[in-house]
């Protein structure tokens, strides 16, 4: 009789404002939480989650709006989400990036919010799964890194490896930058989407990031990429705080494609050389390459750096 594939089990892990998470869970071992990035789901990373079960068990979780989990609560969507003049103050209507400076796109109360309900979900994730390990990919990464830079890192004791797969990390201090900020292609996808016009505001989205066909966001993950975009932009900030890294206890590497953008590469050798911590790069892949086949993911490539880090 042929083995069969592994089952992933479908559980609720409750939020702190009565919602609900959906993750999936499969296999044996030390519990390991994967927390997904941009226009995916739990479901994005199950040929990964498979490819490891015989080592953890793994919890394959999908954040606010995706999947079977509760959409953001109205501390969240009753607040002005894009800047106008009359929204923000005029210091807060432009950001720095590099040597120029940039619109807002967002509305600091907005990013905050999605911000602290992002990172409030993950702790309860990591606190109802018992995970010890955590694997977070690009705007999850980024969440992650949020956590673990502030003061003291918001996540459960119980943590005590972190991977993060290229976080989208921008810095007010650095040349090199996402061309998409610079070219003015995130206030286009707001209004895209405010005119209805879903198709163009995917292929902006793509644009955006640097990142080819595969990542084309489907369906109803068009309109949740505002709250991952919000997120990129509110984590702006100077290359030095990730100094903090290494005060959280919490051991870190980072994960990245040796065929992704340029600008990511250069938030993964910041985390290197001043966060100070581990980082492997995978050749021969890029951004997507934790995601399943069909999203031109190759997770077969990065599960040996994911099984010798967190063994």
């Amino acid at each position: 009789m042929a083995n069969q594939e592994p089952k992933l089990v479908h559980n609720f892990a409750p939020t702190p404002d009565g919602g609900q998470l959906s993750y999936y869970t499969v296999g044996t071992g030390p519990s390991l939480l994967i927390l997904h990035g941009s226009v995916s789901y739990a479901l994005s990373h199950s040929e990964l989650a498979i490819a490891l079960s015989p080592y953890f068990t793994v919890h394959l979780a999908s954040r606010r709006a995706r999947g079977l989990s509760s959409a953001y609560p109205t501390s969240v969507t009753s607040l002005p989400a894009v800047c106008t003049p009359a929204s923000d103050t005029q210091q807060e209507e432009t950001i720095q990036i590099a040597t120029t400076t940039h619109p807002r796109t967002y509305t600091r109360s907005f990013t905050t919010a999605v911000l602290s309900t992002d990172t409030s979900d993950l702790s309860s994730l990591l606190t109802t799964t018992a995970a010890s390990f955590l694997l977070s990919i690009s705007s999850g990464a980024l969440l992650t890194l949020s956590a673990l830079l502030s003061s003291p890192p918001s996540l459960p004791p119980t943590l005590k490896k972190v991977i993060l797969l290229e976080p989208p990390v921008l810095f007010s201090n650095r040349t090199t930058l996402c061309h998409g900020i610079a070219t003015g292609l995130l206030p286009r996808f707001e209004r895209e989407m405010a005119a209805g016009d879903t198709p163009s505001a995917a292929v902006t989205a793509m644009r955006l990031v640097e990142l080819g066909p595969g990542w084309i966001p489907r369906g109803g993950l068009v309109g949740v990429l505002r709250y991952d975009l919000a997120v990129v932009e509110g984590m702006v900030g100077e290359v030095e705080r990730l100094r903090r890294l290494k005060g959280g206890g919490v051991e870190v590497m980072g994960l990245g494609g040796g065929s992704s953008p340029a600008w990511m590469g250069e938030g993964m050798e910041a985390l290197r050389e001043v966060g100070r911590v581990k980082v492997v790069v995978v050749e021969g892949v890029g951004h997507e390459a934790a995601c399943n086949a069909e999203m031109r993911g190759r997770p077969e490539k990065v599960v040996p750096a994911i099984r010798e880090f967190f063994q």
